[in-house]
């Protein structure tokens, strides 16, 4: 049955003696951030965009330590978050640090006086 597939036998009997996590389990033993936080984190940064600003690499890798640092992680997170983020996250990186348009601008600046 083995010969029809791309799967070795290796794998298989790894996989059936417990030997190896799938991949998605050995990514999230490795990040510091849990999958929910993450979720946080992309919610967050979809809500900045939504309300007109503009969500800056620096704002991201902000929000990222502050939730790091409320489950007493005080480590600040890599300097290049974003790359491995985005990959996740493809979503974001179609959203983050877009620019507000000047009429926008005016337009929701009277609502607010």
């Amino acid at each position: 049955m083995l010969q029809n597939s791309d799967v070795s036998a290796q794998s298989v009997s790894n996989h059936l003696a417990n030997q190896r996590k799938p991949a998605p389990d050995v990514y999230t033993d490795n990040q510091r951030l849990t999958p929910m936080e993450e979720k946080v984190l992309t919610n967050h940064a979809l809500e900045v965009y939504k309300s007109g600003f503009a969500m800056t690499l620096k704002n991201l890798r902000d929000f990222a330590n502050e939730l790091l640092r409320m489950k007493g992680d005080s480590q600040p997170v890599e300097v290049n978050l974003q790359l491995k983020f985005f990959q996740q996250h493809p979503e974001i990186k179609l959203v983050i640090s877009r620019p507000i348009s000047k009429q926008r601008v005016r337009t929701e600046s009277r609502y607010l006086y």
